[in-house]
C-alpha cells in the first residue's frame, strides 16, 4: 500500500476497533473510490468487513452472512498478505458470529502490521 492510503486506513482502523464500524465504513470508503488494483480489493473488503459488523450490532444477521465471504474473499488474498492490516482475527470473530446466530464470539480488532505512520495504533 501506498503512504497516501496509510492515514485513512488507520483512521479506519481505530473507528472499527472502537466498534464504530459505520464510520470505519465511511472513512475507508472515500480512499477505496481512488484505490486501483489490489489497494482497492483489499480496502473493499475492509469496508464489506465493517459493514457486516454494523449489522451484526444492529440485529440484521442476514446482513452479515451475505457479507462475510466477500469480505473473505478480498482480505484473505495473497494481495492482502502485503497490507498494512491484519484482518485475520476479526474475520474468524465474524465467521464464528454467523455461524452462532449472531451471538457476539470475542473481541473484534483489527491489527496494523509494522509501524504505523504516527508512531502507533
Amino acid at each position: 500500500m501506498g503512504e497516501k492510503l496509510d492515514a485513512p486506513l488507520l483512521r479506519g482502523l481505530r473507528l472499527f476497533n472502537e466498534r464504530r464500524y459505520f464510520e470505519a465504513h465511511e472513512e475507508w470508503e472515500i480512499f477505496w473510490r481512488r484505490a486501483a488494483g489490489a489497494d482497492a480489493e483489499f480496502i473493499q473488503g475492509l469496508i464489506q468487513l465493517a459493514v457486516a459488523f454494523h449489522h451484526l450490532n444492529k440485529g440484521n444477521l442476514r446482513g452479515a452472512e451475505e457479507l462475510y465471504p466477500r469480505a473473505a474473499r478480498r482480505l484473505r488474498k495473497d494481495d492482502a498478505r502485503a497490507a498494512p492490516i491484519d484482518a485475520s482475527e476479526a474475520l474468524s470473530v465474524l465467521k464464528s458470529s454467523v455461524e452462532n446466530d449472531g451471538a457476539p464470539t470475542g473481541a473484534v480488532r483489527l491489527r496494523w502490521i509494522g509501524s504505523a505512520p504516527d508512531g502507533g495504533v
